[in-house]
């Protein structure tokens, strides 16, 4: 065999590997995204992030995830978001409530009714 002919076909497995790479290389960002939504949740900042006591316009308390860097289910309006209340069943304006300022009843309620999680 050449010299010519050796490198014709290392290049040509060079492609085919290449070509093989890039159809699977959506399946590392998939194995971390699975991973970290396994993961986060169990890490006492983020649960605590997931567990946030709001009140929405009309009153109703809930918990969602108030994640500060960023909002994947609400509009943000500053420190306040336009989502879903689930305790009254429409769009609202939701603001974070301190807990130490509610009681052990309205703390309860609000630990009844949780928005969907979307992690």
């Amino acid at each position: 065999m050449t010299l010519l002919a050796i490198r014709g076909r290392a290049g040509g497995d060079a492609e085919e590997a290449s070509t093989r790479r890039s159809k699977r290389s959506w399946l590392v960002p998939l194995a971390v995204a699975s991973a970290a939504a396994v993961v986060a949740p169990r890490i006492p900042p983020i649960r605590r992030a997931m567990d946030t006591v709001v009140r929405c316009g009309s009153g109703d308390l809930f918990t969602t995830l108030w994640f500060g860097p960023g909002s994947f289910k609400a509009l943000r309006f500053g420190k306040s978001r336009f989502q879903w209340c689930p305790v009254g069943h429409h769009l609202a304006v939701i603001r974070r409530v301190d807990e130490s300022t509610l009681s052990p009843e309205e703390l309860a309620e609000a630990r009844a009714h949780h928005d969907l999680l979307i992690v």
